[in-house]
């Protein structure tokens, strides 16, 4: 679950910094940028937690944003994508939660 978490911020964060770099609305970019600052601490937290329980983390993705300033969408439609990928998160954390405490309860 923490090394899924990992995973999945890194992607949002990567999406964060792409979508903040070519949207030209103040509020919307710091919509974007504050995204990428959650989605920093979580990866730190869940990489924190992995090693203080000696479990090494296998490295991220290596792809990386472009320097490109042209919007791909409108930001109407970023900022949908945005919120549908967080619903799927906390599901995700949800459904993660729900088979970790399926194994402490009934271990077969």
């Amino acid at each position: 679950m923490l090394h899924h978490g990992v995973e999945s911020n890194n992607i949002g964060f990567q999406l964060m910094i792409g979508f903040a770099q070519v949207t030209k609305t103040k509020e919307v970019k710091a919509y974007f940028v504050k995204g990428m600052e959650l989605a920093k601490k979580q990866i730190d937290e869940f990489t924190k937690i992995l090693l203080d329980n000696n479990v090494q983390f296998s490295a991220t993705s290596g792809s990386t944003v472009t320097t490109s300033t042209i919007a791909p969408f409108s930001e109407k439609l970023m900022m949908c994508c945005v919120h549908y990928l967080n619903g799927f998160s906390i599901v995700g954390i949800s459904l993660g939660t729900f088979f970790t405490l399926r194994n402490l309860y009934f271990p077969f």
